[in-house]
């Protein structure tokens, strides 16, 4: 899937899974970043999450 070729309008809950999950490799390692993947009425929990986890690995 192109995330250029993408209609937003026609964007199916299985697109969505597909572009964040699919092909995904996680090699243990830290990492500088981070994303937080979340709309308006869950970010901040998302977030909160997001800090909890990297203060785990410090």
């Amino acid at each position: 899937m192109q995330l250029s070729k993408i209609n937003k309008d026609e964007l199916t809950d299985d697109d969505i899974q597909k572009i964040v999950y699919d092909n995904t490799y996680d090699s243990g390692k830290t990492c500088t970043y981070g994303l937080v993947f979340g709309n308006s009425m869950l970010i901040n929990e998302r977030v909160n999450t997001a800090v909890e986890s990297y203060k785990k690995i410090e």
